[in-house]
């Protein structure tokens, strides 16, 4: 009797692989998707602290005479220039699902040439279920604390 070697894979064995390659796809889908939404939130929350950080910054520089302030609202900021020869604003939109708690804080203006601010003040940047907080002191330093599970 002749004895045939086969060679490639059972119908079995390709449908086993199948099976784990769907449920490793199951798993992952979700946490990509996570993923992708928790890095958006901690970009938003670096792109307003870099907002601050600018706005103090052309402050120390006094280019024509002025200040810059930082204006929040719900779903945008912008940063505004504030007392000069001409008024400049630049306007920053949220990203979708990401909102400043309300209610949000005054204009943020950052005083010439130091850099300070008259008050200390604090912009709560949330999404649903977290939210970070980023202060701004009198002296200017400006400090994103940590994310917060938030019901």
């Amino acid at each position: 009797m002749k004895k045939y070697h086969r060679k490639g894979f059972t119908t079995i064995e390709i449908l086993t692989v199948i099976g784990i390659i769907a449920v490793l796809a199951a798993v992952a889908v979700p946490s990509y998707g996570l993923m992708k939404k928790n890095v958006a939130f901690t970009n938003t929350v670096e792109e307003v602290a870099n907002a601050l950080r600018e706005a103090q910054n052309l402050s120390m520089a006094s280019q024509d005479g002025e200040k810059w302030e930082v204006d929040f609202e719900q779903y945008s900021y912008s940063l505004t220039s504030v007392a000069g020869t001409s008024s400049r604003t630049r306007q920053y939109d949220l990203n979708e699902g990401i909102e400043i708690k309300l209610p949000v804080p005054p204009p943020i203006v950052f005083n010439r040439l130091n850099g300070t601010t008259d008050n200390n003040a604090e912009v709560i940047v949330k999404q649903s279920g977290k939210q970070a907080k980023i202060t701004v002191d009198k002296v200017g330093k400006i400090s994103i604390g940590s994310v917060e599970s938030v019901p």
